[in-house]
């Protein structure tokens, strides 16, 4: 079961970001809708464009919040205890990527998944130690720190590797051009590039960069994300939370240090030749290391994952994850960087 669980899941994925590659840096993916709000004197309404870059958001932060409940189910969790580390993470995380966008990149209406990233990491194994005491003497529950951390992870890396279609719809987080890097990484993408249409894109009002071909630092992102994530949850599901914690930690945030060498969107200044998300990804490697010597493990039965998902069929469940892909998808799919304007009229010929 735990090898269909984890071929399945692996083969959705790798299906979805093979279609995201393809088609979503074409101009007609970025604009999910748009909702007329007030009208003009010459008969036209103003409208709020809703866009795909929430709707995978909405969808990335869902599976990542579905995949951690099914695999803290697995370890024997019970459904009100991973529902309330899921909010308070949530609760956590989604407001901090646009504080730290807003403090390194000093723009109001962005966001980083690298910061929600970085201060998730580090208020999550404190909260959860927290926990141990009063579940252990209410529900007789063991809750450990580093099983919970790799569940975090993984759902993490599989959330960060779908949320980048996001990016890929929006055009932020976009790569070099082709043409200014030099001839090896040139020869590496040439035949795997990006090429953006659509003057509302961030690659082309930031980067002026309409139909050049760029360094797919998104998909490389997503793949290597996605990877990482799907073998930490090999490892997890055969009971090594520690390698699955590490590795898994380790190979995304060291890529994310690598990969701000080849983006070309503004990143902040730090006065050295670092980002600040480098620095932030350095030191969650390191933060990761001292958090296995601080939270040992005792012994735990095996992970099963037909109970992990059981647990996900509940009532409480199901809608928690609806009532979060709602919120997510208001929450980052509301475009503030753009506006539309829509003219109704009848098909008198259809009358």
């Amino acid at each position: 079961m735990d090898m269909i669980f984890v071929a399945g899941f692996g083969l959705t994925v790798a299906l979805l970001l093979v279609w995201g590659f393809k088609t979503l840096p074409g101009e007609k993916w970025q604009m999910i809708g748009a909702l007329p709000v007030k009208k003009n004197p010459d008969g036209l309404w103003q409208a709020v464009n809703l866009t795909y870059y929430g709707f995978f958001n909405a969808m990335a932060d869902t599976v990542a919040v579905a995949l951690f409940m099914v695999l803290m189910g697995a370890m024997h969790i019970p459904v009100k205890v991973f529902m309330i580390i899921s909010a308070l993470l949530m609760g956590i995380c989604l407001p901090a990527s646009r504080i730290i966008a807003r403090v390194v990149e000093k723009k109001a209406y962005t966001a980083s998944v690298a910061g929600a990233a970085f201060v998730g990491l580090l208020f999550l194994p404190w909260s959860i130690q927290l926990l141990q005491a009063p579940l252990r003497i209410w529900l007789y529950i063991d809750i450990q720190v580093i099983p919970s951390m790799a569940a975090a992870m993984v759902a993490f890396a599989l959330g960060e590797g779908i949320g980048r279609l996001a990016c890929i719809s929006f055009g932020c987080c976009y790569g070099k051009r082709l043409d200014s890097v030099s001839p090896v990484i040139r020869k590496i993408f040439t035949k795997y590039y990006f090429v953006f249409s659509g003057k509302t894109r961030k690659i082309v009002y930031a980067g002026d960069l309409e139909g050049i071909a760029v360094i797919p630092v998104q998909g490389i992102t997503a793949t290597i994300s996605c990877a990482a994530g799907w073998f930490g949850l090999l490892l997890l599901l055969k009971g090594h939370y520690t390698a699955s914690f590490l590795i898994t930690l380790t190979v995304t945030h060291l890529w994310r240090f690598c990969s701000e060498f080849l983006r070309a969107d503004y990143r902040g200044e730090t006065g050295i030749s670092l980002s600040a998300y480098q620095i932030m990804a350095a030191l969650s490697v390191i933060y990761a290391a001292v958090l296995i010597f601080l939270f040992p493990i005792t012994r735990l039965p095996p992970v099963d994952i037909v109970m992990g998902l059981k647990a996900l069929w509940h009532p409480a469940v199901i809608l928690s994850l609806q009532f979060l892909g709602v919120i997510s998808f208001v929450h980052s799919g509301k475009s503030k960087v753009t506006e539309s304007l829509i003219s109704f009229h009848v098909a008198k010929e259809r009358v």
